[in-house]
């Protein structure tokens, strides 16, 4: 047996081809962050390179498609490919010099043929590689502490949560790029997490709500920024920035929000960044959420007795008139629940959009009222209850 299956080899030859450029050009990688965050399907990732001899960062497009089943957690990485390896993997490698070839191996007791150590080289990939990879997992936001260890839970809902984040998918998603030049180093960047809750979400027309949630990514006193966006509009207008301090790992932030006439969709977003100290990256994190506003509806009616036999008009009011052409349904209570009496599309005349129904109740006491069905502008509402008497 060989002494690591190698005696005395000789390089018999050696084919090269490549270019030569007077002037160097190499691609370091210096950033990598997936501004819309990481979902199921595909995903944009933006990599930051610093091309030698060029002071500007220049930026290197490309997409990571997340299958279904996968945890949303985790990091990114950027890397050349002598840079791809973790530090804990294992490495193998050729090295040449005077006394000929020899094998340098790294890590565990390692054994390659020379026929392996071909495949490899043959396999290596060229320099001018850029490799992208989503390593998935859990953040702290989602792998809290989901039930009590010292007894089976699975049949709670604790214990149900934990078994699906248990089966989601941890392998890595890698895409590799050729790109203009080598390129060196390697970038790696926490995935931002963020729980945004609207508090409450549905209010009536003109209350108020907040905006609430925590940010796990950044690790450092950072600024949160708030944007909102109301219905017909494609723009999205700053409500409000906040500088928070990082409390237990996790950033968390309170925007209190006027008074509110519509439903509006929020965003909350944090800047990519890293602390030099800690060494510690983190990507851009966006959330939305959305407040409900319920409109203002009213019910009249022309009459509230009548003989049997008669009919009365009932008139549904919805404020505002931006309601106008969405449904309403007059409805009458029966023992604990209501019945559709029948629906009107509302028309504006003026502020208020209003919608009309003769109706026949029956002999009694009748109680009805009117609910707005929600639409663009506003959500689903409705009026107080009526009693009309019949005779």
């Amino acid at each position: 047996m060989l002494e690591w299956g190698v005696d005395e080899p000789r390089i018999v030859s050696i084919k090269l081809d490549g270019e030569y450029t007077a002037q160097r050009a190499s691609e370091t990688i210096v950033g990598v962050d997936a501004p819309n965050g990481i979902h199921v399907g595909d995903n944009p990732v933006v990599v930051q390179e610093l091309v030698y001899g060029d002071p500007d960062t220049r930026t290197v497009d490309t997409t990571v498609t997340v299958p279904a089943g996968t945890a949303l957690g985790g990091y990114l990485v950027a890397s050349s490919p002598s840079a791809a390896l973790d530090d804990d993997e294992d490495v193998s490698s050729i090295l040449v010099g005077d006394e000929g070839i020899s094998l340098d191996v790294f890590g565990s007791d390692a054994r390659e043929s020379i026929a392996q150590i071909a495949d490899d080289l043959n396999h290596s990939q060229p320099n001018n590689t850029m490799i992208v990879t989503f390593q998935p997992g859990q953040s702290d936001l989602s792998s809290s502490d989901d039930g009590d260890d010292s007894g089976d839970d699975s049949g709670s809902l604790a214990g149900q949560v934990a078994q699906l984040k248990n089966t989601l998918s941890t392998d890595p998603i890698t895409n590799d790029l050729t790109t203009l030049r080598p390129t060196d180093s390697r970038a790696r960047a926490d995935l931002t997490d963020m729980l945004v809750e609207a508090d409450p979400s549905a209010i009536p027309y003109g209350e108020f709500s907040d905006v609430v949630g925590e940010i796990d990514g950044p690790d450092v006193k950072s600024v949160v920024s708030l944007y909102a966006s109301q219905p017909g509009t494609t723009t999205e207008t700053l409500v409000e920035t906040q500088t928070v301090k990082p409390v237990q790992g996790l950033l968390p932030f309170d925007f209190q929000l006027d008074e509110m006439f519509t439903n509006t969709t929020f965003r909350v977003h944090v800047d990519a960044g890293s602390d030099l100290d800690s060494g510690n990256a983190w990507t851009t994190g966006n959330k939305t959420v959305t407040v409900s506003v319920r409109a203002i509806t009213s019910l009249s009616m022309s009459a509230s007795s009548l003989k049997a036999g008669k009919k009365v008009k009932l008139t549904a009011s919805v404020y505002p008139a931006s309601a106008a052409g969405g449904g309403v349904v007059f409805e009458r209570q029966v023992h604990r629940g209501w019945k559709r009496i029948a629906s009107a599309t509302l028309s504006a005349p003026g502020s208020v959009a209003k919608a009309t129904y003769k109706w026949k109740p029956a002999k009694g006491t009748n109680k009805v009222r009117a609910r707005y069905l929600g639409g663009v502008f506003n959500a689903t509402s409705n009026s107080a209850t009526k009693t009309v008497k019949v005779k």
